[in-house]
């Protein structure tokens, strides 16, 4: 739980920070700057009130949240399926990924998902990478961020942007990015993974949570241990890496992404429709809410020879 520990101290640290009494003249000194900043010390307190009163809430959700362990191999799986953005059930209205997820600019360490009258959104702290003074500067005075993994009608991308501010007043409203987009990607696979017929999850809580309080302590959340079992733990754990390491032959082999196969016309795949759920669990298809079928193509090395990387840009 190492990223969400790392998350939940990132907000207490916002918090205390904002909670300080600073204003306008304080932050003219920091920043070095001598004339008018743009804003009043009043459009300063609200901005700052905004702020507090969101983490607060950030910090409510982080101490009643779910936490699901993801591990590294299956991590890397999650990142090289494809996948589209529809509407998915959730399996808590407030759950954790404990994952680090690099992105081209930055990281994601660990991701907050929440389910709001919007549809389904992810509450962050988002990393940039580099080390110039700029980017320390970022990093260090960034808040937590949200954005929309799904929405539950269509929404135009400013109507979206609108509700977030309403909900969570204060925070950052990520834009759509290369990285927004491959999170988003990546919660979707994880979703539609949970639903796989080879996965299991069970609930850990802790024991001693009661005398946390008593002595002070935030109480831990509970833990979901997810368990890999039959042919999606050998792929994932031998064939796969495997896969990736064993290419000798002269000639060259490429990764073929994992992704969804997913059935809409009824009518043409009336074979596939018509069999048992049991059977369609076995065969490793899955359903969603809207009785849809699907079936997930896990991640393969296509050719013989030497691996050639490719680069790839995540659409929306």
């Amino acid at each position: 739980m190492e990223n969400y520990f790392n998350y939940l101290n990132q907000a207490i640290d916002f918090y205390r920070k904002n909670g300080k009494e600073i204003n306008v003249e304080s932050v003219k000194k920091i920043l070095g700057i001598q004339g008018d900043l743009g804003f009043s010390q009043e459009d300063y307190t609200k901005f700052i009130n905004y702020n507090l009163r969101a983490t607060e809430v950030l910090l409510s959700d982080l101490i009643n949240t779910k936490v699901f362990e993801v591990d590294k191999e299956t991590g890397v799986l999650l990142e090289n399926t494809n996948n589209k953005s529809f509407e998915r059930n959730v399996p808590f209205d407030n759950f954790f990924i404990d994952y680090s997820l690099e992105t081209d600019d930055g990281f994601f360490n660990g991701f907050l998902i929440i389910k709001d009258k919007i549809g389904i959104t992810c509450k962050c702290f988002f990393k940039l990478k580099g080390d110039d003074l700029v980017v320390d500067m970022i990093n260090k005075g960034n808040s937590f961020t949200v954005f929309n993994i799904f929405t539950f009608n269509k929404l135009r991308e400013e109507e979206i942007r609108t509700e977030l501010f309403e909900i969570y007043k204060g925070s950052g409203i990520l834009k759509e990015l290369p990285s927004t987009k491959k999170l988003r990607v990546f919660v979707l696979n994880f979703l539609d993974f949970l639903n796989h017929p080879n996965v299991e999850t069970r609930v850990i809580k802790w024991l001693n949570n009661e005398n946390r309080i008593k002595k002070g302590k935030l109480p831990l959340p509970d833990r979901i241990k997810v368990n890999i079992t039959g042919k999606l733990q050998r792929y994932i754990y031998e064939e796969y890496p495997q896969q990736k390491e064993t290419h000798n032959s002269p000639r060259y082999s490429f990764e073929v992404r994992g992704h969804y196969i997913h059935f809409w016309n009824k009518k043409k795949w009336h074979l596939i429709y018509s069999m048992d759920v049991n059977d369609l669990k076995i065969r490793g298809y899955t359903i969603d809410n809207k009785q849809t079928i699907s079936k997930w193509i896990l991640p393969y090395i296509k050719g013989r020879g030497i691996l050639k990387n490719k680069s790839y840009n995540v659409k929306k």
